[in-house]
């Protein structure tokens, strides 16, 4: 009786693995664009997300050059990650990772900058405009 109940202990904790894996999983299916070259094409209610090389550490760091088109898509999230080196190296880049999601049909494009926010009239040393289609 008590190997049955050691076993079920067992299967339960790991199953609870398992649904922790899971939702990991599920949050990966975010698909990234990095690249301007063809349209982003989705459906209502799905998540996406733009992942652009940034080092905030220059100062700079990506913004919209425009406001959303909130009808057809809205920001959700916007978080830098570190390239996966040694911790101990400074002014090491990364990516900046922009999540958005569909809210409804139509079409709209994302335009961003990547810029020193206090350099008010010097240009962006990068822009990049990905279209967004929504069905």
């Amino acid at each position: 009786m008590k190997r049955l109940f050691a076993l079920t202990i067992c299967l339960s904790l790991a199953a609870l693995g398992c649904s922790e894996k899971l939702s990991r999983t599920e949050t990966r299916m975010i698909k990234e664009y990095t690249k301007q070259d063809k349209p982003i094409e989705i459906t209502i209610g799905q998540q996406f997300a733009i992942k652009l090389v940034s080092n905030p550490t220059t100062g700079y760091g990506w913004q919209l050059s425009k406001s959303l088109d909130e009808k057809v898509v809205s920001l959700l999230t916007n978080t830098y990650v570190q390239k996966k080196t040694d911790t101990r190296m400074v002014s090491v880049g990364g990516h900046e990772v922009w999540t958005f999601r569909a809210v409804g049909q139509g079409k709209s494009e994302i335009d961003m900058k990547y810029v020193r926010p206090w350099e008010k009239d010097v240009p962006a040393v990068e822009t990049n405009v990905f279209s967004v289609v929504v069905k």
